[in-house]
């Protein structure tokens, strides 16, 4: 029991730890992104007022709605914080059953080799059953023939 339940806490810990990792992952890539994203922006800014001015102001909006990109950003991680919850729970309720369905098993596999058992002793007593049951026959059967023999020996004498 104490095994079954270190190792159900040992596949928690490495399913939760495999979701953490993966939820960095994403976090780091979406962060590289966003910086990729920012310097290019910022590398062309240059160049693209001196082509057109109109585009500084459509860029200066473009800031602000980056500045709203990155609360979106923060609600994509909330997401993903949401998801790893809920399939943490997910986890933690099939090694319940897991868990429920190990002890059951343990308990049939008991009933079987009880009633194996009991089987056994109830073939082995057939067995005697029918060995006793054949020296009683042999037994009357001998009985049966005695006083024939007999009365024959008398009738010859």
């Amino acid at each position: 029991m104490v095994i079954e339940e270190v190792s159900v806490l040992q596949t928690q810990l490495e399913i939760e730890k495999s979701c953490r990792e993966n939820a960095e992952a994403l976090a780091t890539k979406l962060n590289t992104e966003n910086r990729k994203l920012k310097y290019l922006s910022l590398s062309s800014r240059p160049c693209l007022d001196e082509i057109l001015p109109s585009i500084s102001d459509r860029i200066a909006t473009e800031t602000e709605t980056d500045a709203m990109e990155r609360d979106g950003d923060h609600d994509t991680f909330a997401q993903y914080q949401r998801q790893v919850k809920e399939l943490q729970e997910t986890v933690t309720a099939l090694l319940e059953e897991k868990k429920t369905l190990v002890c059951q098993v343990h308990e049939q596999q008991r009933q079987v080799t009880e009633l194996t058992a009991q089987t056994q002793k109830d073939q082995a007593e057939i067995t005697e059953l029918r060995e006793t049951v054949e020296q009683q026959r042999k037994t009357i059967k001998r009985f049966n023939r005695g006083p024939c023999e007999q009365g024959e020996g008398t009738l010859l004498a």
